[in-house]
């Protein structure tokens, strides 16, 4: 398969050739990640030459179109081949497809009345873009622990308590159990939607992670 991308005005095109199969999912998959750390969160994918499209390329078109819709971006599907076509159909994905061969200017809005407010923050090594989703929502703060004492550097673990992370949260702890053992290996975590990111202070310097997957929900 051959893979070309275009950074247009207001999208990113992917063009492909050939048959987007189990093999290649992988690689369409790794270019759509790329255009969206890229920061283009509207992206067409031109699928007119391509002629056969397995469930693994489906998986692909439909985890991005997800990705891209959280953060009120959109993927769309163009210039479709008859196979690519007949296929969204029949899976009822119908809605990737977009007429005609370029992106019309109201597809480059977000679902919702408008593109998303984003905010680009540059640091050493990282870009990062904030995103404002839900303006006047409201943020609810739970504190569940009593900081006074880890301020003051004289906190023990016997006083931590244990955390379900299944929600938009922050805080400072470990993965663990609470006992004693643990309380060398704090470190600063972030949770976000179900996953669970952490740099442990054990000195080991290797990042940490939990994801909510089924009946599991990550305790910190």
């Amino acid at each position: 398969m051959e893979i070309t991308r275009t950074a247009r005005a207001e999208y990113c095109e992917l063009k492909l050739k050939g048959r987007m199969d189990a093999v290649w999912s992988d690689h369409v998959a790794s270019a759509l990640t790329e255009c969206v750390r890229a920061g283009h969160h509207v992206i067409a994918v031109d699928m007119a030459e391509v002629d056969y499209i397995s469930s693994a390329g489906i998986r692909i078109l439909v985890l991005h179109s997800r990705q891209l819709k959280s953060i009120q971006g959109r993927l769309f599907v163009t210039n479709a081949s008859g196979t690519v076509r007949s296929v969204l159909q029949l899976t009822g994905l119908q809605a990737l497809l977009q007429a005609g061969k370029t992106l019309p200017a109201a597809a480059t809005t977000a679902t919702g009345g408008g593109p998303a407010q984003k905010i680009t923050l540059h640091e050493a090594g990282a870009t990062a873009q904030a995103f404002d989703l839900a303006p006047g929502s409201a943020l609810r703060v739970d504190w569940p622990g009593h900081p006074a004492p880890w301020l003051e550097g004289g906190g023990q673990p016997a006083s931590c308590s244990h955390v379900e992370f299944s929600a938009d949260m922050i805080g400072l702890g470990a993965f663990g159990d609470g006992g004693d053992a643990d309380g060398g290996r704090f470190g600063e975590f972030l949770a976000a939607g179900g996953a669970v990111v952490c740099q442990p202070a054990d000195g080991s310097h290797r990042a940490d992670y939990m994801l909510q997957q089924g009946a599991l929900t990550p305790t910190v």
